[in-house]
């Protein structure tokens, strides 16, 4: 009984693999080049997913100069899970690093984006993962507005990387980038409206801000140096272990609330205009700590060569350790 038992139970394995159920379906050049992956989709580019469900490259998608005014991926479904397993949507741009100290571009793409994005995103609740995205002479994954339907959409263990317009660009509210790595942009390394999450993102070399957020976003362990502009550029919610150093602007510019941070060597202030600055350092900046023209509090803040430690507005309060 126990045997026929355990071999129903491979027999039910085997059909419901048979009929696909949660099944990926596969995307190569190949495929892309024939079309048909999901209704409505043209042969050639943009691979168009008008369907709810699992996709998953088995191969590369590249764009030539040949073929550079294009997008690659088009997601036009809500509930749209995107594993590109290992594998790249690219072009051919390159973004050389000229970046050897602060107060200068991060890269040599100076002339910002003239092209279509990568992947755009045109539906609520996709999540694309596991790969690289680098080369385009626009972003390299933009997600639109949606204002009847709030996104949501989740980017996580990606390498986003030589494209000449933003690395990542979300114009749609509640946008999470989790676990990834930003660098070498020309526009901008990751720009997230408002309710947005960064968790564990490194950002880096970038030409304008590391990172920009809308209100309410939520920033943790995220590294962001050596950008253009800011560090991190955050109108509201909450920054948490971050490092922002070596940026040619501040490293933590905004009215968010900011605490168990470093900030060392920008251009600018170590941080300017948080309304609270708790448990964080600054060193080697011209300013430890600008503050909000109408107050801030800070508490636990270590300041360290720095000609100006704090920066205050009326009604301030805190207390500053100047290290030696």
């Amino acid at each position: 009984m126990k045997r026929n038992s355990t071999l129903y139970l491979a027999l039910s394995a085997a059909v419901l693999a048979a009929t696909g159920a949660h099944a990926q379906i596969a995307i190569n050049a190949s495929a892309a080049a024939a079309g048909g992956v999901t209704p409505g989709d043209a042969p050639g580019y943009p691979v168009t997913l008008s369907q709810a469900g699992a996709y998953k490259l088995t191969g590369n998608l590249s764009l030539t100069s040949a073929d550079p005014n294009s997008v690659v991926v088009h997601i036009t479904a809500a509930n749209v899970d995107l594993d590109l397993n290992g594998f790249t949507i690219g072009s051919y741009n390159v973004c050389a690093n000229t970046s050897s100290h602060y107060n200068g571009p991060g890269n040599d793409c100076l002339n910002r984006k003239i092209y279509d994005p990568l992947v755009l995103v045109e539906a609520p609740f996709a999540r694309i993962h596991g790969g690289y995205v680098e080369g385009s002479l626009g972003d390299g994954i933009f997600i639109a507005s949606l204002p009847s339907q709030p996104g949501g959409s989740v980017l996580d263990d990606l390498q986003v990387t030589n494209n000449r317009g933003y690395g990542i660009s979300s114009v749609d509210d509640g946008a999470a980038v989790r676990d990834s790595l930003v660098t070498l942009n020309g526009s901008g390394g990751v720009v997230v409206a408002r309710d947005g999450v960064l968790h564990k993102v490194r950002v880096s070399r970038n030409n304008g801000n590391g990172v920009q957020t809308g209100t309410n976003a939520l920033i943790e362990q995220v590294t962001s140096t050596y950008n253009e502009l800011n560090g991190i550029a955050a109108d509201g919610g909450s920054v948490t272990q971050v490092e922002a150093s070596f940026n040619g602007g501040d490293g933590v510019l905004g009215s968010a609330a900011v605490s168990f941070s470093r900030a060392q060597r920008n251009g600018g202030a170590g941080y300017r205009y948080p309304v609270m600055l708790t448990q964080s350092s600054a060193s080697d900046s011209p300013i430890g700590y600008a503050a909000p023209l109408t107050g801030g509090c800070y508490g636990n803040f270590h300041s360290r060569n720095t000609t100006t430690p704090i920066q205050a507005g009326t009604g301030f309060v805190g207390t500053l350790t100047v290290c030696p």
